[in-house]
């Protein structure tokens, strides 16, 4: 290691910003993810899609979104792409041909059994640092973070 590697580096306000330490935890979280379903091509997008999905069935392409937190941009490639892997199916909507309603195929559902056993491995990594009420404390506080769109504007 250089002298440089081992040198403090001045953060500034960094410290005292949760947006920092939010982004900071939210790449630790990413990377043991990425680490455990680095055989099974499995993102936390498609994770997230999938168990909505399983617990929702028919649900329309917009309210996945919502529920995921992602733009339809980003959406519609991620479909594609679970679709292709014969994982989800689209139906056109009788009511609003401009819709689709979404289902997990057979396969869908098995990986996402298999998937649950990763994520919990994951879940107790990250996590054993903490109690399971500080646990429970951390996700009660992170859930009261929301800006509204009206705020946002």
């Amino acid at each position: 290691m250089t002298r440089e590697t081992l040198a403090a580096v001045d953060l500034g306000a960094l410290p005292d910003l949760v947006g920092y330490h939010l982004r900071m935890a939210q790449l630790t979280v990413f990377k043991d993810f990425d680490r455990e379903f680095a055989d099974a091509d499995i993102t936390p997008a498609i994770f997230g899609a999938l168990e909505v999905l399983y617990h929702n069935k028919g649900l329309t392409q917009t309210r996945l979104a919502t529920a995921i937190g992602l733009d339809r941009s980003s959406l519609v490639p991620l479909l594609d792409k679970l679709q292709k892997r014969n994982l989800v199916a689209r139906e056109a909507s009788l009511e609003d041909r401009r819709s689709n309603h979404l289902f997990l195929t057979a396969e869908g559902k098995q990986l996402l059994v298999k998937a649950h056993k990763h994520v919990a491995l994951h879940e107790q990594r990250i996590l054993a640092g903490l109690s399971k009420a500080e646990t429970r404390q951390l996700i009660k506080l992170l859930s009261k973070i929301r800006v509204s769109d009206a705020d946002a504007e």
